[in-house]
């Protein structure tokens, strides 16, 4: 088999990441995380001008309380694999 050179514009790689469907994977990873870190969290879903964005956070300052180092959070990272 020949080796092939293939060639990504940053133009090119921006449209991939914006892509609808790199967001919809990306927001699909951020609402396990959230299911896996339990009540109490939220996701924002922020796309970048750059590349597709979600986050996972705490819903409120009471939430923030119960778990200022937002072990729950960490937990459920390790949860989550793709």
């Amino acid at each position: 088999m020949a080796d092939v050179n293939v060639k990504l514009k940053l133009i090119g790689l921006n449209k991939v990441m914006r892509s609808a469907a790199v967001q919809s994977r990306v927001n699909a990873v951020a609402y396990r995380m959230k299911d896996a870190a339990g009540p109490g969290h939220k996701v924002t879903v922020k796309p970048h001008r750059w590349g597709a964005r979600a986050f996972v956070e705490q819903e409120d300052a009471a939430q923030a309380r119960k778990d200022p180092d937002a072990i729950r959070l960490l937990g459920a990272l390790s949860e989550v694999s793709e």
